[in-house]
């Protein structure tokens, strides 16, 4: 199934595996906006009554049992007339994989073996076996918990209740006629594989086989052929295993025995029981097993399991957390020592040598030198200009003249090549590109090239060639080919002045290889080998930026957890690598009666706009401290402390400051109108318009306004109700809504590049030429007569100008500059109210140092 198909609300991001009882692909669930693993049965098996029977059978039984150590379903359905499943996705490896790397420890073993048992005893207590209980389908995640998977040969035996007719049909399913054998060879028990009714009995013997193999590496009844092992489970024991691994109690050794009884009445009653006297085990007791648990009258014993039980689970989950939790040792070493940002950084070809460019104290970018074991750094002599890529024979890719777009996290510029050597000037190459690559044999470059004409994004390889194009408010960024030459990474942002995104992997002629999960930010790409990818991210559950793995099949792991926020800039073979550590920061500015305010309040406050008479301002958090989510407040301008309204983005503030309208950034998108005082929130339905964008209330109308794109996608400007219905264009294609007099009778719009002044009452307009193309229109007087602007000389120097619409003329109202120039990398946002009185304008502030970071085992 091809990447990127919708099933239901499914989307399936990469195949993960494929058997008999059909595909399992890694999908992301667009409404809660979580990774599952989707479970399609093949169009043969949908047409085969007994195969869907089965299917039917495995997810009525999954669904019926809710316990951590056997997998959760969520949903089934049908898609194109097949039938699919809906589970947790797990990442770790099977206990097959694991096996295969040598054999358990008698603790881990023990540890393992005591979470199978109390799955098995969930499962059974509603009356459901297993019957095909193998290594195979026994799951360890990276969290180091067991996970009991594929109920697909699962019977209902004894239902809890006695059935109507309807649940006859719903709920249960028929045993197994005798003479029919199922399982698989090597784990059956011996009435399985005499093909009689089988009862709960036979998961504690497959249980047993299984154990058995965790403790001593070796299979308890393999043989040559399948008739043999079949024989062999019926008359023959498993070999002895105390004698070969003296490391294991007797006590170990006998609880295995009994569960491997050939008789179904000499082996444990219960899987319980089996849990009990699991977790009383320990690989400290002595070789006479004086400590195991068949001495213990059965009334102490299910008392004395408990209290066993929750120390062993304590201890465990310590253990545990020691062997899973702790990350590889790691050392960084610093590389760059001055106050501003670090753009890029790669190694040399060497190895020895890392290029670096940066902005130290407020300064153009320039590309450095560093030796890796040194402290010292060296200008190149290229200056104003970004790295982007070395090759392997040290041509240099850069961009030259970068421009910050997107709050900071893009730089626009020229495109050229140089030497290493710096034997000759940079040969520009094209413009407008944002980051490129080199291939492996340094001949082609991989180009993320932008359009601002047509609002869209292209990967380019080789230059000039667009084999992927994306539209905004989509956006592009660090594209990555790899060693081999055969894929390459981007990534792609979902949002405008946003980070949230995901990876995406191409072949060089385009065709889509791998989608990963939505990221709730992701910057930083770079390929260790040809089948694994590190980026860095943040999810729900690590809202600073971490290092992960990702393989081609999708599944991630943490490869460096640091308390701060961490950006990839390149990797090695050997797992060395250059980071950055970042502090980022947004804060709000205001300046009234002549003084400067902090409105800040925690590490990304976004200014979202001023009320008329200059008293409040909605800003809303982006950051860490608010979660992935966000959050809105309201804040007035005279120092009382902000107020908290709603999770979500702000939008716009209404004129009368009763309500807010606020965005989450949610799959889909939610929006709703937040009171300030007292009240509920009322939800407001996404409108159908193509790549919907809220603006906010509508001046002078009971309204709201959004952005959005024609069939043809032009932008174009929509109204709707208040609760976002009755959508209906107010403005022609290709004009956009940018502000408004506060009585609502006059408006500035873009068309194009120009801006037009309308008179709403007359239904007439006005070019408004005087206006450079990248001013900002901050206010209109109600009048339509006057109109304050922001102008940047250069960054972060802004002029605030007073114009009069009808002649052009204007007045330099004021200059802003920051005192503190170092890691500014964006003022954005300005207002300024209608009297002119009041400016409030955010401003970002990115710090950044360069690191090598050498994890343990790997030398640059």
């Amino acid at each position: 199934m091809p990447i990127s198909t919708l099933v239901g609300p499914y989307e399936v991001l990469a195949l993960v595996g494929a058997g008999g009882m059909g595909e399992v692909y890694k999908a992301q669930d667009t409404r809660l906006n979580r990774i599952v693993a989707l479970k399609i049965l093949p169009e043969s098996f949908a047409r085969d009554a007994a195969r869907l029977r089965r299917f039917e059978q495995e997810a009525r039984t999954l669904a019926a049992l809710n316990h951590p150590n056997i997998v959760a379903v969520f949903d089934v359905g049908s898609h194109d007339g097949k039938p699919y499943l809906v589970t947790e996705f797990l990442a770790g490896k099977t206990l097959r994989e694991r096996l295969m790397e040598g054999v358990l420890s008698p603790r881990k073993a023990i540890a393992y073996a005591a979470e199978i048992a109390e799955a098995l005893s969930a499962a059974h207590g509603k009356g459901i076996i297993h019957r095909d209980l193998k290594p195979e389908n026994i799951f360890l995640t990276a969290a180091g918990r067991v996970k009991v998977l594929d109920f697909g040969l699962a019977r209902n035996v004894t239902p809890p209740t006695p059935p109507s007719a309807e649940s006859a049909t719903i709920g249960t399913v028929a045993q197994t006629e005798p003479g029919v054998v199922m399982g698989t060879v090597g784990y059956m028990s011996p009435e399985q594989v005499r093909g009689e009714t089988v009862d709960h009995r036979s998961d504690i013997f497959s249980f047993g086989a299984v154990f058995y193999e965790m403790i001593s590496g070796k299979r308890a009844f393999h043989r040559a052929s399948t008739v043999e092992t079949m024989n062999a489970i019926l008359k023959e024991e498993p070999p002895e295993i105390v004698a070969d691994h003296p490391d294991i109690p007797p006590a170990t050794d006998r609880v295995l025995r009994h569960c491997l009884e050939k008789e179904p009445e000499q082996r444990f009653e219960s899987a319980r029981d089996l849990a009990f006297d699991l977790a009383t085990l320990s690989t400290a007791s002595d070789s006479s097993g004086r400590k195991a648990v068949t001495g213990i009258p059965r009334n102490r014993r299910i008392s004395i399991g408990y209290v066993t039980l929750a120390v062993m689970m304590v201890v465990g989950a310590l253990l545990l957390g020691l062997h899973f939790g702790r990350p590889t040792a790691t050392h960084f070493q610093r590389l760059t020592f001055q106050r501003g940002s670090v753009f890029a950084a790669r190694f040399a070809p060497d190895r020895k040598m890392v290029l670096y460019s940066a902005s130290w104290s407020g300064d153009r970018p320039e590309v450095f030198s560093s030796v890796a074991d040194s402290q010292d750094s060296r200008p190149l002599g290229i200056r104003n200009a970004d790295l982007l890529a070395v090759s392997h024979s040290g041509q240099l890719a850069l961009l030259l003249n970068p421009a910050l777009q997107m709050g900071g996290f893009l730089h626009v510029g020229t495109l050229a090549r140089a030497s290493l050597s710096g034997n000759t000037a940079p040969r520009e190459l094209a413009d407008n590109v944002d980051a490129a690559d080199w291939s492996p044999d340094g001949n082609n470059l991989a180009v993320l090239h932008v359009n601002a004409a047509n609002n869209t994004d292209a990967l380019e390889y080789p230059l000039g060639k667009a084999i992927y194009v994306c539209t905004r408010p989509d956006w592009l960024s660090h594209v990555r080919i790899s060693p081999g030459g055969k894929l390459i990474a981007v990534l792609q942002h979902s949002g405008l002045n946003d980070d949230r995104g995901r990876a995406l992997v191409f072949d060089p002629a385009g065709t889509l290889k791998l989608k990963t999960e939505l990221w709730d930010g992701v910057y930083g790409l770079a390929w260790k080998s040809d089948d694994k990818l590190w980026v860095t991210a943040t999810t729900p559950h690590s809202l600073a930026r971490q290092l992960f793995e990702v393989d081609l099949g999708g599944h991630q792991q943490i490869v460096q957890e640091v308390p701060g926020e961490i950006t990839l800039e390149d990797v090695a073979s050997d797992g060395s690598a250059l980071v950055t550590m970042n502090e980022r920061r947004i804060l709000i500015q205001a300046l009234s009666q002549g003084k400067w305010r902090d409105l800040s309040l925690l590490d990304r406050s976004i200014f979202d706009t001023i009320s008329a008479d200059g008293s409040t301002i909605l800003f809303h958090e982006g950051g860490q401290g608010v979660g992935p989510l966000g959050a809105t407040y309201i804040r007035r301008l005279d120092g009382s402390p902000a107020v908290r309204l709603s999770e979500g983005y702000g939008v716009d503030l209404s004129a009368d400051k009763k309500w807010v309208m606020v965005w989450l950034p949610t799959v889909p998108a939610q929006y709703r109108l937040v009171p300030t005082g007292p009240g509920d929130p009322k939800p407001v339905a996404a409108p159908n318009i193509s790549q919907a964008r809220p603006l906010g209330f509508a001046r002078g109308a009971n309204a709201l306004i959004w952005a959005g794109s024609t069939a043809e996608n032009q932008p174009q400007t929509f109204a709707t109700d208040m609760d976002g219905s009755n959508p209906r264009a107010i403005s022609l294609p290709g004009v956009v809504f940018v502000i408004a007099s506060l009585n609502g009778k006059y408006e500035v719009r873009t068309t194009g590049n120009h801006l037009e002044l309308r008179d709403n009452l007359r239904n007439s307009t006005q070019p408004l030429n005087y206006i450079q193309p990248n001013d900002m229109f901050l206010s209109l007087s109600d009048d339509g007569q006057w109109g304050y602007v922001g102008r940047f000389t250069a960054l972060p120097t802004l002029q605030i100008l007073h114009f009069n619409l009808r002649t052009g003329a204007a007045a330099l109202v004021t200059e802003l500059s920051l005192n503190d120039l170092a890691g500014i990398v964006s003022v954005y946002r300005p207002a300024v109210t209608p009297d002119g009185k009041t400016i409030v304008l955010s401003y970002v502030r990115h710090l950044s140092e360069l690191y090598l970071m050498q994890r343990a085992g790997s030398a640059n």
